[in-house]
């Protein structure tokens, strides 16, 4: 009779454990998600942690909507949880030296996971990665094609740079301009407005060009110093 007592008491105890465990891990999750790109990492680390160390059946119990969560949940399920542990996986995302130019914002850091490395590399050295960047914005980035790993010379590495912020910014206009065509056929844009926006368009448009005309002289220059070389 005393050595069941002592059993079930043995069970409560790593029940108890258990429960402080869940618990634990729920909190310290919660308080990672703030709204900054570094927080949103720290919480994919910690639900990779509590995976790991909880006993197995018990991880799912850390979300909300479970029907034996634990008594302060983290606010989202178990499907929100693998994304964030998909970014703090990632080999170019979970950088620290990357977590201030990242958008502040799990969806679209979750998106970039589904662009190639090499691509991801070439947009935060360009500047075409940012806090503010838009799910439109990552949408260039997924649609272009996946290119080898540029040469290790600075000269070659700007173009390319220059390349994908002129692609990104030809793509944002296009769309811009398409709304506004969009809203002024529909008679759902004041006049003056919509000249507002024509007029930005085409500012940003002249810088494009600009950008464009950088690029060709600088792929002039390449090919030229690379025919030079080739005829010595």
């Amino acid at each position: 009779m005393a050595r069941g007592k002592s059993r079930r008491s043995l069970e409560s105890i790593a029940d108890a454990n258990t429960e402080e465990m869940l618990q634990g891990h729920a909190d310290m999750i919660n308080t990672a998600l703030a709204r900054s790109a570094e927080a949103i990492l720290d919480a994919g680390r910690r639900l990779i942690l509590a995976k790991h160390e909880l006993p197995h059946g018990h991880w799912e119990r850390l979300f909300q909507g479970h029907p034996d969560a634990v008594k302060r949940p983290v606010p989202f399920g178990v499907r929100t949880a693998q994304r964030l542990m998909a970014v703090a996986e990632h080999p170019v995302l979970s950088k620290t030296t990357h977590a201030s130019l990242l958008p502040p914002r799990w969806d679209t850091l979750y998106q970039l996971t589904a662009v190639p490395d090499i691509t991801l590399e070439r947009a935060i050295a360009a500047g075409a990665i940012h806090p503010g960047m838009t799910r439109r914005e990552v949408a260039v980035l997924r649609e272009m094609p996946e290119e080898k790993p540029p040469r290790p010379d600075a000269e070659l590495v700007a173009p390319m740079n220059q390349e994908l912020r002129l692609r990104a910014t030809i793509y944002l206009l296009e769309e811009a301009l398409d709304e506004v065509d969009k809203a002024v056929e529909a008679k759902t844009i004041d006049p003056a407005e919509a000249i507002r926006y024509y007029t930005g368009i085409a500012e940003m448009a002249t810088e494009a060009a600009g950008l464009a005309v950088k690029i060709q002289v600088n792929a002039q220059r390449q090919a030229g110093r690379l025919l030079a070389e080739v005829e010595r």
